[in-house]
């Protein structure tokens, strides 16, 4: 599938150069890398806000990644009940639903220092 055309006026195509000793690029680079973002992405957010939203870290983005594979897998269980009629196993797929909305709860409270 190929990507989404970009709207003109949202097309980023006006580049702007600006000139950095070695020792401010390696500062600008390492903060960047830090904070999980693209170079271009950090001096953007820098640029337009003067400050810098934070990328989820490796334990959010696997944590996100499980918890949709689980809602895909639950999603699916679900259609195959309801186009079959059977609603036998209704009670575990609403209990499983309840399980996993109490993880993602306590997954939206975590604390950095909470995380492993």
């Amino acid at each position: 599938m190929a990507r989404p055309t970009v709207p003109d006026d949202q097309r980023r195509n006006c580049p702007l150069a600006v000139r950095l000793t070695a020792a401010e690029r390696m500062t600008v680079e390492a903060r960047a890398a830090q904070l999980g973002l693209p170079l271009a992405d950090y001096a953007r957010q820098v640029l337009l806000t003067g400050r810098v939203v934070e990328r989820a870290g490796c334990v959010e983005a696997a944590a996100i990644v499980a918890v949709n594979r689980v809602g895909v897998l639950l999603n699916q269980l679900a259609a195959v009940a309801n186009r079959s009629g059977d609603t036998r196993h209704l009670d575990q797929l609403t209990a499983a639903l309840a399980n996993i909305e109490q993880a993602v709860d306590r997954l939206a409270n975590v604390t950095p220092d909470e995380m492993p």
